[in-house]
């Protein structure tokens, strides 16, 4: 299992994307992600990136979290069916499974 420690931090994408898809605010997001409230779904191949399962009870929706685990920067937030296009054909190989998200 890949830990995500204490240090996460959002990148200016993820800020973006956060700011466009949701009312939560950044710190809601780091919380959840130091008291392990996120859910590892995959990591992708040939990169330190994983994606993590997250539900917003504010928006009431789940979102992905790609983050980066050696520097523990959230790179990107996405909905699941943005997430699922990324396993489209085409783009296969990206992640270890092809497991969807339901």
């Amino acid at each position: 299992m890949v830990k995500i420690m204490d240090s996460a931090s959002l990148t200016f994408h993820a800020l973006e994307r956060l700011r466009e898809r949701s009312v939560l605010a950044p710190d809601i997001i780091l919380s959840a992600i130091q008291n392990d409230q996120v859910e590892l779904i995959t990591v992708e191949q040939y990169s330190n990136r994983g994606s993590y399962l997250y539900f917003s009870d504010i928006d009431n929706t789940f979102f992905v979290l790609v983050i980066d685990i050696s520097t523990q920067e959230v790179v990107a937030i996405l909905p699941i069916e943005y997430w699922e296009n990324l396993k489209a054909p085409g783009k296969e190989g990206r992640f270890l499974n092809g497991q969807s998200i339901s």
